[in-house]
């Protein structure tokens, strides 16, 4: 939207109208305020929203991660979804347009994937909450417009339900193999969060989380489920609602709007956002690097600021310790690394090589981009060997620590394809393995040489 009121719309007119006679020009202005009238007289109504519950439900609940992350996405106050169907994500639409008129929102089944999160920017840039949802092959699609989301600073949340690639590949099977895409498919120097939750139940709080980053950091966020999570069935107890906080997005303040710069320069990054029809609030947003009023520019200066601005507003998030659970026994010299639904695999190896006697620690990460470098320094200390657990050919989170952080020497990867799923008791015999090769690196370094 561009920079002026009313009076610069009529100008507008009367430039696109003039030499079509006074008489289209009079009915257009007229149907102008007209509209200006009817606006003012029906103000939009109050959204409704899920609020939270005073009284908790006996029982027990029986769902999937979609289910779990749609209605999530509802309690964060997600007024808009677009998307289009695409195994294993398509339960996430099909709830949106069961449940989301009851608020106040809207569900529209686009005609492609990159229309499908474009009517999401534009939701997003009209002042809601808004939400996707696709797999691997959507995702290649919606790359683009994520970068326009990143560069115009405005937060949406993606839902990538993981399912085996490349191409068509395996639309049934679960995989992790979309780490290195939700990471780095962009052009340019840009930082895009990524969270994984880790069972059926944790993707309530990690879909609220989203959110809750998006709008906080006015960035779009990638939701990396996978099929094994969005699809089964868990028994999970009631979602106390009462302990979540819900993060709404820096609007202008009355001074802000005075001389309005939307990507105002901050001591946190972080600039006011307005929306259309906020008096005062009007301004560009575009795919093309601006200044910090939105306008224009090809000035290498000015990129570089605003590059350090997107990138850098993110920094506290990667301090965000409630977003790593660490188990087992601290001060272990084996450690094990696993995210998304293999950490619960992860846990069960965890406990069977405890009762083993190997002193073993594990790192579930939930922020998988940008890196915790500190968290993962702090949890590496005294580490000599272990596994990074994933269902992927490459090992792909093994790979991107090993681009941020110093992996002790010993960790090694433990990954396979998706459709060949690793097993606790996997893991434990390749514990067995490495505790091994450490107790015959110490008696070698005891026993005299000769």
């Amino acid at each position: 939207m561009v920079r002026g009121g009313p009076d610069s719309l009529v100008a507008g007119l009367r430039r696109k109208f003039t030499k079509k006679g006074a008489e289209v020009l009079q009915g257009n202005e007229n149907a102008f305020a007209a509209g200006v009238q009817y606006a003012a007289a029906h103000p939009l109504r109050e959204p409704r929203t899920l609020g939270a519950s005073d009284a908790m439900v006996e029982g027990k609940l029986v769902v999937d991660g979609n289910d779990m992350c749609a209605a999530a996405a509802l309690f964060s106050g997600c007024e808009f979804f677009g998307g289009y169907p695409i195994t294993p994500s398509s339960e996430i639409m099909q709830f949106f347009g069961r449940e989301v008129w009851k608020y106040g929102g809207a569900m529209i089944q686009c005609e492609d994937e990159i229309a499908g999160i474009g009517a999401v920017v534009g939701a997003s840039f009209a002042g809601k909450k808004a939400m996707t949802a696709t797999s691997g092959p959507g995702m290649s699609l919606k790359t683009e417009m994520l970068g326009l989301a990143s560069i115009a600073e405005l937060p949406l949340v993606c839902v990538n339900v993981q399912r085996g690639g490349p191409s068509t590949g395996l639309p049934t099977k679960s995989e992790q193999a979309d780490l290195f895409q939700a990471c780095f498919s962009a052009h340019g120097d840009v930082v895009r969060p990524v969270l994984a939750p880790t069972s059926v139940a944790d993707t309530f709080a990690i879909t609220v989380e989203a959110f809750n980053v998006a709008e906080h950091y006015q960035t779009p966020v990638i939701l990396l489920s996978d099929q094994e999570i969005a699809q089964r069935k868990e028994t999970v107890d009631p979602i106390d609602t009462k302990a979540f906080t819900i993060v709404e997005r820096r609007r202008p303040t009355a001074a802000d709007l005075e001389k309005y710069e939307r990507f105002k320069a901050t001591d946190s990054g972080i600039s006011p956002l307005s929306h259309p029809g906020m008096p005062g609030g009007n301004y560009l947003a575009s795919g093309i690097e601006h200044n910090e009023r939105g306008a224009p520019t090809a000035s290498g200066e000015v990129h570089a600021r605003m590059n350090d601005k997107r990138i850098h507003k993110l920094d506290p998030l990667k301090r965000r310790r409630d977003l790593f659970l660490v188990e087992g026994d601290g001060h272990a010299p084996v450690a094990l690394v696993a995210w998304g639904s293999l950490a619960g695999t992860a846990r069960e190896a965890l406990e069977l090589a405890r009762r083993e006697g190997i002193q073993a620690k594990l790192l579930v990460p939930k922020l998988l981009f940008p890196v915790a470098e500190e968290i993962y320094a702090d949890f590496f200390r005294g580490v000599q060997a272990g596994l990074v657990v994933e269902q992927s050919h490459q090992g792909q989170l093994y790979r991107i620590l090993r681009m941020y952080v110093n992996v002790p020497a010993g960790m090694q990867p433990l990954a396979r394809s998706g459709s060949n799923p690793i097993l606790p008791m996997s893991i434990v015999e390749r514990l067995r393995t490495i505790v091994l090769g450490l107790q015959r690196q110490r008696v070698a370094e005891v026993e005299p040489a000769g």
